[in-house]
């Protein structure tokens, strides 16, 4: 289940112009799974906005992100 909403997210940035880059996923034994970071996505053309971002940004607010460090949560 895990790699398939890990596609849905990529698939969401990409969809919205960005560059999608995934770490590496290891096990290690003093880590807990949520603490690790999902994607890294960079906006290559961000548009220039002079508002400011919301607190919750919605799809039509993703076009003047350049970058962000994404993390999936699953929701039990």
């Amino acid at each position: 289940m895990s790699a398939v909403s890990e596609t849905i997210v990529r698939e969401y940035f990409e969809l919205h112009g960005f560059f999608v880059r995934q770490q590496r996923k290891y096990a290690a034994p003093s880590r807990r799974e949520d603490e690790e970071i999902d994607f890294f996505v960079v906006h290559p053309q961000p548009a220039a906005t002079a508002a400011p971002r919301p607190f919750v940004l919605h799809s039509a607010d993703l076009a003047g992100v350049a970058r962000a460090v994404v993390d999936r949560k699953s929701v039990v």
